[in-house]
């Protein structure tokens, strides 16, 4: 019942869930910077997750079907 921030889908959800928080609609660019400087109130850290995520969602990666044996398997 506890998010574990040793999780690693703990950490990532709970950062989500934070960043929306800060941010409000994090598709227009300038609330996403905003919810970066809520988490880190650094100019570089700011530009270098910026620059992190823009470079990660230009990425092109095949789709990947969850299989059934290995639903449980997410989370835990």
């Amino acid at each position: 019942g506890r998010a574990d921030p040793q999780n690693m889908y703990d950490a990532a959800y709970s950062t989500g869930r934070s960043l929306c928080a800060l941010g409000g609609d994090l598709s227009d660019p300038s609330a996403l910077r905003r919810a970066y400087f809520g988490y880190n109130t650094s100019s570089e850290y700011v530009d270098a997750v910026h620059g992190h995520a823009l470079r990660y969602g230009s990425f092109s990666l095949p789709a990947v079907e969850k299989s059934v044996e290995n639903s449980d398997a997410v989370g835990d």
